[in-house]
């Protein structure tokens, strides 16, 4: 139990995927799947105090491939879908910024701002930002245009091909975006999926596809 901002005693249930995590058994070499339908606590954004909502989500646990995260982003679609045929799903993927800023910057402040900006989409502070640091201005112009990437999956697949070449870990990160291309052409959402990496979460968090 704890005290809200408004002076209201309240009582929180813990975090579902935590309780999912320690109530597990950490088999190697196998998978587990679990969905759940639970109550969750949030600050919401407009009242700014906790309010309690009905969360659905899923867990995948042990050797992930990418068949598993194919699986994953179709289920998602499919979840839109039922709302409104005319949803959009925007997928972004962490490994491709991270590998950036790894060969850019190792300055942990220059990093997150860095984060922000492009989260936000803003290319002016995001050159602040980098004339500050000292980054260099190939490397200042590449995250700038990485800024402006969004559309269909095979447009910005193609605007993508000259950061692999010049960033050698973010080809990693194409290849799985390019599996999973291939995989969502096969179903019937592909023209309701756009990869727009401004979707941004906590990098020490999150990796891989978002």
């Amino acid at each position: 139990t704890f005290t809200d901002m408004g002076g209201k005693l309240l009582a929180l249930k813990p975090d579902v995927t935590l309780s999912i995590i320690k109530n597990g058994e950490d088999r190697p070499g196998e998978k587990q799947k679990v969905c759940y339908n639970e109550n969750v606590y949030r600050v919401s954004g407009s009242t700014h105090h906790f309010k309690e909502i009905l969360q659905t989500g899923l867990e995948c646990i042990g050797d992930l491939d990418s068949y598993d995260i194919c699986e994953v982003v179709t289920l998602a679609a499919a979840s839109l879908a039922t709302v409104s045929p005319d949803f959009v799903l925007d997928i972004s993927h962490m490994g491709i910024l991270s590998a950036m800023l790894d060969e850019i910057t190792a300055d942990g402040d220059t990093r997150r701002e860095i984060a922000r900006c492009i989260s936000e989409k803003n290319t002016h502070d995001l050159s602040r930002v980098c004339a500050e640091a000292g980054v260099s201005d190939t490397d200042t112009a590449a995250l700038r245009d990485f800024v402006s990437i969004y559309g269909d999956m095979d447009t910005v697949l193609t605007r993508l091909a000259p950061l692999a070449r010049r960033y050698e870990a973010v080809s990693v990160a194409i290849s799985e975006l390019t599996a999973l291309r291939d995989h969502l052409k096969a179903t019937p959402y592909a023209d309701c999926v756009r990869f727009d990496f401004s979707i941004m979460n906590d990098m020490s968090y999150y990796n891989g596809v978002v």
